[in-house]
């Protein structure tokens, strides 16, 4: 638009659709936006380079021209130096803005003040900066690179939303996908999908060329970072993955063999109490050489008791019946990581199970151990354990790699900590089916010697002993040695 009438008409009247008619890949969402009912969310997820800062700038602007004395929010991806971010982006969209509409950016305050009483006040997204709009009425909401803002659910649902209620008022969240695959964020943008209140763009719909986004691309550090970036696809960082070999192939039923009541059963857990509760049932298949987790109990929340924990690990275990077989029985090996020791007494005492103290060590030590079983193909997990698939296709290490990263829907990775438990307390290289299994001692003759196991034979080697006619590791002294 070049007729400065119409210029000027159009930001007396706070209807700026002409500025998008050099990136008409936001005219729809325009026409969306300004359609939807109060107390909605449209959310955009889309690459950088695309203009979604300037697209959400221009919403909040044309906000507070048309209405009086209303306040904006508006969040920004960055820690420090707001006024640096947020001046390119004004400059951006008020370049032709006519002086009698023009607002005055406050640096003091971080707001940006209309003429007609009306404000935009910019908050930065981390340290909980966002805080600051408690209190205050607003009429509508924009979040730039909203999927990286500290503690998303909290900063939304309990400092956001809350002031957008007397106003009814809308929201718009614009981001990048997060390199957290479970992030609330993605949550969030699938819900609004189903509405028609979401839109996905790649750096290609903005009109570059071509060429120039392949020049881009060569820049990037990993294909994966650009395609993160740059088309907005949900791609995790292998850099930082806790289980970057993990395949979902893996994730399979395993049939329990004829040998299965041989195997070593283990349940592990890692008892958490802000953070999940993970306990998992798990044998090593010695024929195949896997390590099979068949089942999982996963907990939360202050009313977790260890009550209901060891109610839900019995009527699992029954469920299961994984200490039970045709005429046997065996006691699985236990194995759990507290902060506190008393806890495991108190379960000791109280319920019957114990559990040990699971053998550790350095975080990054065993989770290449892991890493190495994994890539090995030696791990096959039951698809009803939901929460420990999750958190081996998306848990990820924190930045510096020192501790695993803190996710609203995976915890801190606790069914990955229950998972290392467990592996580590199977003995992977012992041979648990006896030698004579489904020999008939009518029909074969086996030497006295060969009756125990390789463990009992150097047992009776080293003290000179030789096995009795009674029941196994009961001997007697040789007397002709």
């Amino acid at each position: 638009m070049t007729d400065p009438k119409a210029v000027y008409l159009a930001w007396k009247l706070g209807r700026l659709k002409y500025k998008l008619l050099t990136r008409t890949m936001w005219l729809e969402d325009y026409d969306k936006f300004h359609a939807m009912s109060g107390g909605e969310t449209y959310v955009l997820e889309v690459g950088r380079r695309t203009g979604k800062s300037s697209f959400d700038m221009l919403i909040g602007i044309e906000e507070c021209i048309r209405t009086p004395r209303v306040i904006v929010g508006y969040i920004a991806p960055v820690r420090e130096k707001l006024t640096e971010y947020i001046q390119p982006i004004l400059f951006d969209v008020l370049q032709d803005c006519p002086e009698e509409f023009k607002p005055e950016y406050i640096q003091k305050t971080n707001s940006l003040v209309f003429k007609n009483g009306s404000r935009i006040m910019f908050t930065g997204s981390n340290n909980k900066s966002y805080v600051t709009l408690r209190g205050f009425k607003l009429k509508l909401l924009l979040g730039d690179e909203f999927a990286f803002v500290d503690n998303f659910n909290f900063a939304l649902d309990q400092v956001l939303r809350p002031a957008l209620f007397d106003s009814n008022g809308k929201i718009l969240l614009s981001s990048t996908p997060s390199p957290q695959l479970d992030h609330p964020f993605h949550v969030l943008a699938d819900k609004q999908k189903k509405k028609g209140l979401y839109k996905h763009g790649t750096i290609y719909d903005a009109g570059y060329k071509k060429t120039d986004i392949e020049k881009l691309r060569e820049e990037y550090l990993s294909d994966e970072d650009f395609r993160r970036e740059c088309l907005a696809e949900r791609v995790a960082d292998p850099r930082r993955a806790i289980i970057p070999e993990w395949d979902d192939k893996y994730e399979l039923p395993v049939i329990r063999d004829e040998f299965y009541r041989f195997y070593q059963y283990v349940v592990a857990m890692d008892l958490g109490w802000s953070d999940f509760t993970v306990i998992l049932w798990m044998y090593w298949d010695f024929k195949n050489a896997l390590l099979v987790v068949e089942d999982e109990l996963v907990m939360r929340g202050p009313s977790m008791t260890t009550d209901w924990l060891m109610t839900g690990l019995k009527d699992k275990e029954r469920d299961l019946s994984c200490n039970k077989g045709e005429g046997w029985e065996r006691q699985p090996t236990r194995v759990a990581d507290v902060n506190n020791p008393l806890i495991l007494s108190d379960i000791s005492t109280q319920h019957g199970i114990h559990f040990f103290h699971p053998s550790k060590e350095r975080k990054e030590v065993m989770v290449n151990q892991l890493r190495m079983l994994v890539k090995k193909g030696g791990v096959r997990v039951h698809p009803r354990c939901k929460m420990l698939l999750a958190t081996l296709k998306s848990a990820m290490w924190t930045e510096d790699r020192t501790e695993f990263a803190e996710s609203e829907t995976l915890g801190h990775a606790d069914a990955v900590d229950a998972l290392i438990y467990g592996m580590r307390t199977i003995n992977s290289q012992r041979n648990p089916i006896p030698f004579n299994h489904n020999l008939n001692p009518m029909t074969h003759y086996i030497p006295e010697d060969q009756v125990q196991s390789a463990e009992q034979n150097a047992f009776q080697k080293a003290f000179g002993l030789k096995p009795s006619k009674n029941p196994l590791w009961s001997f007697r002294r040789n007397p002709w040695k």
